[in-house]
């Protein structure tokens, strides 16, 4: 994957920008466009909208229903990278305003995924 990362222009220069999260979440959308967009927008193309929108939360329950509704297999999915750092808890990982940056920038996306930084 760093090979990958390191071979594509766009996220070579987001790692060069903003080497920790923090920066990322507060300098990088400034510094890259392309981390402004809300994520909504990948998801609808003229007037259309998806279907169905899967989450990394529950990703085995959403692809699960994806496999049933198509008539697959289910797939195995296998946790992985779930290490992470501190407790676990992504909310921890924000500061206040770190958190106010984000409610600013993606507040469509947040209300759309019905997302909070409170529960």
């Amino acid at each position: 994957m760093a090979t990958r990362i390191a071979r594509n222009p766009f996220w070579s220069g987001v790692r060069r920008e903003c080497p920790d999260f923090e920066s990322f979440v507060m300098h990088g959308p400034d510094r890259f466009e392309r981390l402004r967009r809300p994520q909504l927008d990948y998801l609808r193309d003229r007037g259309r909208r998806v279907d169905f929108i899967g989450r990394t939360e529950r990703l085995e329950i959403d692809l699960s229903g994806i496999a049933h509704r198509w008539g697959a297999t289910e797939p195995d999915v296998a946790r992985r990278n779930s290490a992470g750092t501190g407790s676990g808890e992504w909310r921890e990982q924000f500061r206040p305003a770190m958190r106010a940056r984000v409610a600013t920038l993606f507040a469509t996306d947040i209300e759309a995924f019905g997302y909070s930084f409170d529960t």
